[in-house]
């Protein structure tokens, strides 16, 4: 990489970067993102997978965060309706529980109002008997009934792969692999050090102001600028379990209330699997060693045994688990599930500026918050920023275009059905872009997983997505990892055939991914 010049330089590859990278080249700066891991590799890939208000936090009256969410929810669908889709949420409510049935109803009266215009769908009230009808093997007994309201979910890791991808397409050059290692001023501007993790080789970026966004990793990025361990973390981490959907059969999310603790959790279901989640602890340590425990699976499964004891869900159902940490901002004591979500910019020196905090849902105005801190977004309209799609949702306006196209796919590229709305529904209006290369209406292709993604996927991820290992392929450009009941270990050898002449990589060097991988794997499968 030669030495650079720009007006900004954002360190940090998650969402919340992306983001700034995007609206920052959108309004004609010259920016440079930089990502020392892949981008979305921490927090952004590791979330629930939700872009929702956040209703459990009326309670805590954090109503400006819910506001701002249920809108920015909204938006997400608008911008990448092949990545964001309505789910409905359904809350059962039993004798004792808290919030009871008519403060829930009432919370969720607020926050269809919140939402306006922008609500998916009103909420509604259930009865017991048609949650049994609709949910069979939910727990009776004490049962008052539920309410039912509708968020969005989302894939995470492609969300902020789109938002990486359209920043690009404005301008912004956006590196992976590379680590910011020294900085220091130099008349109007920083001067940043950085080491490409892939050869070794260092070069220098020069930059007039510095956008950090390094979530739970903030203060070790503080340091290299003299802000001394930045702004107070409060890291937690959440750990989160995919289990059959053939032993708990989900038409809906539903929200649960742990019987040890009260904390709010979620069984979501997914297209091959169920996600539950999510735990909340405090994290003294970096995110590199992050497992998960067998306490921490025991926990989600004991919630799930409360709520649906005759699903019967162990530990050796759990097909695959992942941890992630929260850059939640603030020390000190008290529950962690009580710290607020919201969002802080922080000016940690001259022209260097910060963000902690946050959620999923809000990337958009963090984005926008700290550029107006900066100055770099002051007295600019954002016009036809606020109504630009993510490059899978361009020319896309509802699920029924989603739909023609993946039926247009079945026909012209002899496609199966499950391919073809795989395709559709991760890449949008780029599906076509990912089977250029099949022959039309030629021979079936083979496929991988679950998903039956083709092999043109992959060779799409390496050539245009900016994958650079096996693990980029398996856990945050393709669902792999997720969606197969051994993690993708089997799936992994063909996916790494099919990109090593891509990447260069020897014999040596499959095997050597291969090992990467299953390490990985290995250290999230704690029974």
């Amino acid at each position: 990489m030669q030495q650079q010049h720009c007006d900004l330089l954002v360190i940090g590859g998650g969402v919340t970067g992306a983001g700034i990278a995007r609206q920052a080249a959108w309004l004609g700066h010259k920016t440079v993102l930089v990502e020392r891991s892949d981008f979305a590799a921490g927090t952004s890939s590791r979330s629930t997978k939700l872009l929702h208000g956040g209703l459990r936090y009326l309670e805590q009256m954090q109503f400006g965060l819910v506001f701002e969410s249920v809108r920015e929810r909204m938006a997400g669908m608008r911008m990448a309706p092949h990545l964001a889709r309505p789910l409905p949420f359904v809350f059962p409510r039993y004798h004792g529980d808290k919030p009871g049935m008519t403060k829930l109803g009432l919370g969720l009266w607020i926050y269809d109002i919140m939402a306006g215009f922008q609500s998916i769908k009103r909420h509604c009230r259930l009865s017991p008997s048609i949650l049994h009808e609709r949910l069979p093997q939910l727990r009776t007994d004490g049962l008052c009934g539920a309410y039912e309201y509708y968020d969005a979910q989302t894939d995470d890791a492609r969300l902020c792969l789109e938002i990486i991808i359209d920043a690009a397409a404005l301008g912004a050059n956006v590196l992976n692999r590379i680590e910011l290692v020294d900085a220091c001023r130099d008349g109007e501007e920083w001067v940043c050090g950085v080491r490409n993790l892939l050869d070794g080789g260092r070069s220098e970026l020069h930059a007039r102001h510095i956008a950090i966004a390094t979530g739970p990793w903030l203060g070790d990025t503080a340091a290299l600028f003299g802000g001394g361990s930045g702004p107070a973390m409060r890291p937690t981490k959440g750990v989160h379990v995919h289990v059959p959907s053939d032993k708990l059969q989900l038409d809906a999310a539903v929200v649960m209330t742990h019987p040890d603790d009260g904390r709010v959790m979620f069984a979501i279901p997914t297209e091959t699997n169920v996600l539950v989640g999510t735990t909340d602890t405090d994290h003294a340590g970096t995110g590199a060693e992050l497992a998960v425990t067998v306490a921490e699976v025991e926990y989600l499964l004991s919630a799930l045994a409360h709520y649906f004891p005759d699903a019967q869900v162990t530990p050796q159902d759990v097909h695959s688990a992942y941890a992630g940490l929260r850059p939640l901002l603030g020390g000190g004591g008290g529950k962690t599930s009580q710290i607020s979500r919201e969002h802080r910019v922080f000016e940690l020196a001259q022209n260097v500026h910060a963000i902690g905090g946050g959620k999923l849902t809000t990337w958009r105005v963090m984005a926008n918050d700290l550029l107006q801190a900066n100055g770099l977004a002051a007295n600019r309209e954002l016009g036809s920023y606020r109504d630009r799609p993510l490059p899978g949702g361009r020319g896309i306006t509802d699920r029924a275009q989603l739909e023609s196209k993946a039926d247009t796919l079945v026909q012209s590229r002899n496609l199966s059905h499950r391919t073809a709305r795989t395709l559709v529904y991760t890449y949008g209006a780029n599906a076509d872009a990912v089977v250029a290369g099949i022959a039309a209406n030629g021979a079936p292709v083979s496929t991988i997983g679950a998903l039956e993604l083709p092999p043109a996927a992959f060779e799409y991820a390496v050539t245009d997505e900016y994958a650079l290992s096996l693990d980029d392929l398996m856990r945050r450009r393709s669902r792999l990892y997720y969606t197969e009941s051994d993690q993708g270990r089997q799936a992994a050898e063909a996916v790494a055939k099919i990109i090593a002449p891509l990447l260069g990589w020897s014999g040596e060097d499959v095997q050597c991914e291969l090992q990467a991988y299953t390490d990985i794997c290995d250290r999230y499968q704690p029974v």
